[in-house]
């Protein structure tokens, strides 16, 4: 028997928002579906907006956005206080109670059981190593260590859909990992959004992804139709010598097209990016091109590549 994950569809519908008087969001209708959905752009694209807006946090000036839930052939229109949990990107706690005590409000509001977080909750206790900051109040917490609290009561709340804003910013290697495993072995009984700028972190992680620009849905689609584009084609080009100089002259002859050295090759990305015209330009340096391989561009790159143009 195939061990069926759950999807997420989220649905727009004439959608425009406004946020402190801006316009910060707008959408015609479109449709998006995953079961680990990257929120990606700049600073200041409508990422958290647009979470905030499927939580019911922030209301549209016109227009919907709707989330359903489909695992065994059984679709449920998602509410956010009965099936949502989120982890803003501070992890806001209460400043002046134990995070033990926090935890088991939390519990009380959502399983009518104190308790619960040392019973059915306990995995998560352990998973995310919450033993060293149960007895701390909440203004004793790093930043780090409230969005760990936050994740916690968020797994704790057994939601269908959990949202995350900023999840990776500021953790560690290790700490990153830990909470990339766990969102990839809870794919099996719930979905997420994940707003981040760790392209690295979204590659390995998301199976759809959304890029806004402005406010504006610029893409979303499967990583790699996304990858492909924003970025058209990376070409891996490895030269007998002078590489360096290779580089600017790519640079300055590619307009639009991002040139980063990997190890001992030059990566090329962008639309404009062809063979014939980096032969053209690497044979005009009197160079012998060792190697030349073309292959799609990662996030990362086609997002540089997106953010330059």
């Amino acid at each position: 028997m195939i061990d069926e994950k759950p999807t997420l569809t989220i649905t727009t519908t004439d959608l425009m928002v406004q946020y402190n008087h801006t316009l910060a969001l707008t959408a015609k209708d479109a449709r998006f579906s995953g079961q680990v959905v990257a929120v990606i752009g700049h600073n200041g694209a409508g990422k958290s907006t647009f979470i905030k807006t499927i939580l019911g946090l922030v209301r549209p000036e016109r227009g919907r956005v709707t989330c359903s839930y489909t695992h065994h052939g059984t679709s449920t229109q998602l509410v956010p206080e009965q099936h949502m949990a989120f982890c803003p990107e501070m992890g806001s706690v209460f400043s002046d109670i134990f995070v033990e005590d926090y935890i088991k409000l939390w519990c009380r509001m959502k399983h009518r059981d104190g308790s619960y977080y040392k019973k059915e909750g306990a995995k998560y206790i352990e998973r995310l190593d919450m033993g060293p900051v149960m007895r701390k109040r909440g203004r004793e917490l790093s930043k780090g260590q409230r969005r760990r609290v936050q994740t916690t009561i968020g797994f704790l709340t057994n939601p269908k859909l959990f949202l995350f804003d900023e999840p990776f910013d500021g953790l560690d290697i290790i700490r990153t990992q830990e909470l990339t495993d766990l969102i990839d072995e809870h794919c099996r009984e719930m979905t997420f959004i994940v707003s981040s700028h760790r392209m690295d972190v979204m590659e390995r992680l998301a199976d759809y992804v959304v890029v806004l620009k402005n406010g504006e849905f610029v893409s979303h689609g499967p990583l790699e139709a996304v990858c492909q584009d924003l970025g058209g084609a990376t070409y891996f080009l490895k030269l007998d010598a002078r590489q360096a100089e290779a580089a600017d002259r790519l640079r300055s002859g590619l307009q639009g097209c991002a040139v980063n050295h990997v190890g001992s090759h030059l990566a090329i990305t962008g639309k404009g990016a062809q063979e014939e015209v980096i032969r053209e330009i690497v044979t005009g340096l009197g160079e012998v091109v060792v190697d030349l391989e073309k292959t799609r561009p990662s996030l990362v790159d086609a997002m540089n590549v997106h953010l330059k143009g």
